[in-house]
């Protein structure tokens, strides 16, 4: 959004503000045609994911797993495997449990080292998608507080890479963008 903004010269600050459905986003445009965007503070308290259980903690037993949950605006789950398979089956058992009552997005990360995971997430209502910001922030955020993942993390999605950094407070996410496509819509004969 911010480089599409920036290509049609729309503004022509490299700080742009922007107002979303999950709150205010700052995305900060960077020398090499990066975007970083400032994601927030997460939530980690189990009625605002929502999530059905009473106390917070670091991890929570879904379906005989152990999954991490937080909210970056909107509700993930975050299982580790040492190999990622099988993850339609296990994300359908997670997302169709009482314990998240609207629902899940599901992340499957495997961890290369502190630096570095791999993640396919399993968006809820959507499937498996090729990229998800907020899956990789909520996947890092747990890995740091976990103890196995450094602030700063290199997350490979099955669409590309993303940079994760979580200060413990907030966590900011930096990719590329990529024009696809571009097209019109003509409103008055609803044609596309």
């Amino acid at each position: 959004f911010a480089l599409y903004i920036q290509k049609k010269n729309l503004s022509y600050k490299n700080t742009l503000t922007v107002e979303t459905n999950a709150g205010v986003l700052i995305l900060n445009i960077n020398d090499n045609d990066s975007v970083t965007v400032d994601m927030g503070v997460p939530n980690f308290e189990p009625s605002k994911i929502p999530l059905n259980f009473e106390n917070e903690s670091s991890e929570y037993l879904v379906e005989e797993l152990k999954v991490g949950s937080l909210s970056i605006g909107n509700p993930h789950a975050v299982v580790i495997q040492d190999e990622i398979k099988d993850i339609e089956q296990i994300a359908s058992k997670i997302q169709s449990s009482d314990v998240f009552p609207e629902g899940v997005n599901v992340g499957f990360m495997k961890v290369i080292n502190r630096k570095e995971v791999k993640l396919r997430v399993i968006e809820r209502g959507v499937g498996e998608t090729l990229a998800c910001g907020s899956g990789a922030c909520a996947a890092v955020i747990y890995g740091v507080k976990s103890g196995i993942l450094d602030s700063r993390v290199n997350v490979h999605l099955n669409g590309g890479d993303a940079l994760v950094e979580f200060d413990g407070d907030k966590v900011f996410l930096s990719g590329p963008g990529e024009f696809v496509y571009e097209g019109s819509l003509n409103l008055r004969s609803g044609s596309i």
